[in-house]
């Protein structure tokens, strides 16, 4: 039997906000040690993977050209808590993912600099896949070093599909992006941002010139 570790905490949280999203990724650019996690959290950032996928993506798949890589694989963990590589959730979630030509240098530049000879782009010492469970680690080690308030990976998948929906994008078209199967998953996200929540009623307020 396979178990998957779960990617977040069941109780809902406030996802990350814009300003606290740029602060992590300013105080992993400034500190070289975390090289690795700077184009990691600025890939993740733009394209709202979860947390296997993004963990299981190959380097064969990138394109640098087109600025794209694939996902067709996720980290995950088995009954007894050893890490193995296998299929995304669903099929929805197999995709194409692109990004823009400053998080395709990003890459470029970790690559370079990166000595282990790996399949995978984010990997161990020894070329490994890196375990959620480290993931995990690693991410409450970043937060801390950020001084940000801690909230599982899984949101910063949370936040980006929440802003999506802030900047008018449309649920299929968000959908496609971070591979929901079903919309009704995606439409979940909407107006998550307490603040955009008030701002919103407010606006409502201010149209119908209710004092």
């Amino acid at each position: 039997d396979i178990a998957i570790v779960p990617e977040y905490e069941p109780e809902y949280d406030e996802p990350f906000t814009p300003e606290e999203i740029k602060l992590i990724i300013t105080k992993l650019k400034n500190t070289p040690k975390f090289l690795r996690y700077y184009a990691l959290c600025s890939l993740e950032s733009v394209i709202g993977a979860r947390i296997g996928e993004i963990l299981g993506i190959e380097r064969s798949t990138l394109n640098f050209e087109k600025n794209y890589c694939k996902i067709k694989d996720a980290v995950k963990a088995d009954i007894n808590g050893r890490t193995y590589v296998g299929k995304t959730k669903t099929k929805a979630s197999v995709r194409i993912q692109y990004f823009d030509a400053g998080i395709g240098k990003i890459l470029q530049d970790y690559l370079a600099a990166c000595s282990v000879d790996s399949k995978y782009l984010f990997c161990t010492a020894n070329g490994t896949p890196i375990s959620v469970r480290n993931m995990q680690r690693a991410w409450k080690m970043i937060l801390k070093h950020a001084n940000v308030r801690y909230r599982s990976f899984h949101y910063l998948r949370h936040s980006f599909i929440t802003e999506m929906f802030i900047q008018g994008y449309a649920a299929a078209d968000i959908a496609a992006v971070v591979g929901h199967s079903r919309l009704e998953t995606t439409n979940k996200y909407a107006l998550r941002r307490q603040d955009k929540v008030l701002e919103i009623a407010k606006t409502a307020a201010n149209i119908y010139n209710i004092a």
